[in-house]
């Protein structure tokens, strides 16, 4: 996430936080950032929550066609 003159326990940051290990990179420029690594990809400001129904859609009502020895077959071969 990149912070910008963001205040706190009266001192000022700007720059990459990582939250992983509490630490602001001011050295790397604001595009090397994940937030903003996300935002430019994406086109969005995050993710959103989902569904197997909504993320497979009409690929899991096929599978559900298939003839159960057949899925079974698959996943024990694989």
């Amino acid at each position: 996430m990149f912070l910008d003159n963001f205040t706190t326990m009266g001192s000022e940051y700007t720059g990459c936080y990582d939250i992983s290990i509490h630490k602001i990179d001011e050295t790397s420029p604001r595009g090397a950032c994940g937030s903003e690594i996300l935002s430019n990809s994406l086109h969005s400001t995050g993710v959103s929550r989902t569904t197997s129904q909504s993320q497979l859609g009409h690929l899991s009502t096929l599978i559900g066609n298939l003839p159960n020895q057949l899925l079974v077959n698959f996943l024990v071969e694989n």
